[in-house]
């Protein structure tokens, strides 16, 4: 017996993607004389990119016949990571503008060979007011060879609530003749500026026989920058006389 086993099959040089089962190779080891073949297999690694995203691997398959020495074959598996981690798609989201908006911090992000980065950043879109806008956050899933998935979140804010009057006075009592002072009522608003105005109602009189004491009502409204009007406030403002009259140039005696 002077030939050495060969391989029926001769291998093929073949590339896949890392995380994805290496297809098998076997040799059909033939030898004219025995029917019997010890088949061994080993594989190392050959060589590897510096970023580790590429690995070549040499397989060595040797086939020997009891009267021979080895015959051996070789396959070279070059393993590559050109796929992109997974992401999970994320949910709009709504919050007032009083809210503080929250970062999500439950990812679901995985890769099936690397560790897994998840960033994000976010761009503000303005709206119609100050206090209502868009937020697109946008979420990226890295691996350690710069494969990346990104997905946006739409994140919208909006101003809800009208200003609203603090604690205040709301009647005053004024001697006839005096100049009546504008009293600007205190208000709040969770969001925005916001301005104030007031008109006043028509005076009317109490007791209709007794035109002394006279009053009306002012009116204050409260508008932020959205254009929501808050409740109406109301001061009662009221005009009495208490004051004797002086008489003048009275008359001497004769």
């Amino acid at each position: 017996d002077a030939i050495p086993a060969s391989a029926v099959l001769q291998p093929t040089d073949i590339s896949v993607e890392c995380g994805q089962p290496i297809p098998a190779y076997t040799p059909h080891w033939f030898d004219n004389c025995d029917n019997t073949i010890d088949s061994t297999y080993s594989s190392v690694l050959f060589s590897e990119s510096p970023e580790h995203c590429t690995k070549v691997y040499k397989e060595t398959y040797t086939g020997k016949d009891n009267c021979n020495a080895p015959t051996t074959v070789i396959r070279y598996v070059t393993v590559s990571d050109y796929t992109a981690p997974y992401l999970q798609p994320f949910q709009n989201a709504y919050y007032d503008c009083s809210d503080v908006i929250p970062v999500q911090t439950e990812i679901n992000a995985y890769d099936l060979c690397t560790e897994v980065t998840v960033t994000y950043s976010d761009v503000t879109i303005a709206g119609d007011c100050p206090s209502n806008y868009e937020i697109q956050r946008t979420w990226t899933a890295y691996d350690e060879c710069q494969n990346y998935t990104s997905r946006v979140q739409y994140i919208y804010v909006s101003d809800t609530h009208a200003p609203y009057w603090l604690e205040n006075e709301s009647t005053f009592y004024y001697e006839c003749g005096t100049t009546i002072p504008v009293t600007t009522p205190v208000a709040m608003d969770d969001c925005s500026t916001f301005s104030t105005s007031y008109s006043d109602g028509s005076i009317t009189y109490p007791n209709p026989e007794y035109l002394c004491e006279k009053q009306f009502d002012r009116t204050w409204h409260a508008v932020d920058t959205c254009g929501i009007v808050s409740v109406e406030f109301v001061q009662t403002v009221y005009i009495y006389d208490s004051t004797n009259p002086v008489l003048i140039g009275c008359p001497q005696d004769l």
